[in-house]
């Protein structure tokens, strides 16, 4: 089972270089998709590049050396998360805000360029076809991003 999780973790990073985009919060906010949809889509994904067991192998251990240098980031990002729904809890304070928001900034810079580098070394393990196809469907979740507003979310969340 944490196999599973591991190629598809690896795999994920195929579909956005960054853990924290908002086509999730959108989809899942328009009621289009759930965590088990999404681990489905994911696993579709994995199963229509036909991977050979070489590198599901040499995925699991891009994604396993990758996870202690991107965990304590994506722990760091949601604590700044709650600090900063402490921080406007009961008053907005626009300097203390712009503290927590430039850390997160920095965050979401350090996580982009990590998602960046392990989708660079999953797409080196391959195939010219297999990389055509994750590209299409990168470009298919590119797109999806694209077109989702902030006022989508509120909408969707208030109605």
């Amino acid at each position: 089972m944490q196999k599973k999780w591991l190629i598809v973790g690896g795999l994920a990073a195929l579909g956005a270089a960054a853990a924290y985009t908002t086509a999730p919060v959108v989809a899942q906010a328009r009621g289009l998709i759930n965590g088990g949809q999404r681990i489905a889509h994911l696993r579709a994904m994995v199963a229509d590049l036909n991977l050979t067991d070489t590198q599901k192998q040499q995925i699991k251990e891009i994604v396993g050396n990758a996870g202690p240098q991107i965990q304590p980031i994506v722990k760091e990002i949601e604590r700044n998360h709650l600090a900063l729904r402490a921080a406007t809890e009961n008053h907005y304070d626009a300097a203390r805000v712009r503290v927590i928001a430039d850390r997160q900034g920095k965050l979401v810079s350090d996580l982009t360029v990590d998602g960046a580098r392990v989708k660079a070394q999953i797409f080196g393990v391959l195939t010219p076809e297999q990389r055509a196809k994750a590209e299409a469907e990168e470009t298919q979740v590119e797109e999806f991003i694209a077109g989702v507003h902030y006022g989508d979310i509120v909408n969707a969340v208030l109605q």
